[in-house]
């Protein structure tokens, strides 16, 4: 539609669903983000793709209860810092090539330790994508 004579690029009802539900998104999203990563993935280069479920806006929180898990269940919502300390940590870490996982928070009263102990390590158990 236009806002005040110029053209937007977003339908607002449709962002407002989103923002009220960011969980709820719409299958050509879905589709667009899968097309992307399989793009990514037959394209030769080495890659890292880390799924979100959704940022909270808190200040990081403990970094020893972040979890890197292959499957979708029991998700929860992550800091912006917990995001940008992954993406260092797949950058530097080879056990972090070719992979695909959600980044997640541990239970609470997980036994805590190191962050970069902890990232790496969970990078070793991560299974590349065939």
């Amino acid at each position: 539609g236009e806002i005040g004579g110029a053209t937007s690029l977003f339908d607002e009802k449709e962002t407002k669903r989103i923002m009220d539900n960011p969980k709820d998104r719409s299958g050509e999203e879905l589709y667009f983000k899968y097309r992307g990563e399989e793009i990514l993935k037959n394209s030769g280069l080495q890659y890292s793709i880390i799924r979100i479920p959704t940022l909270n806006e808190l200040p990081s929180g403990e970094f020893s209860t972040i979890q890197l898990k292959q499957s979708n269940d029991d998700l929860t919502a992550v800091s912006r810092a917990e995001v940008a300390a992954v993406c260092v940590s797949a950058l530097l870490d080879p056990n972090a090539r070719n992979v695909c996982f959600y980044l997640t928070k541990a239970k609470p009263g997980a036994r805590k330790i190191g962050m970069d102990e902890k990232i790496s390590n969970q990078f070793v158990g991560l299974h590349p994508e065939t």
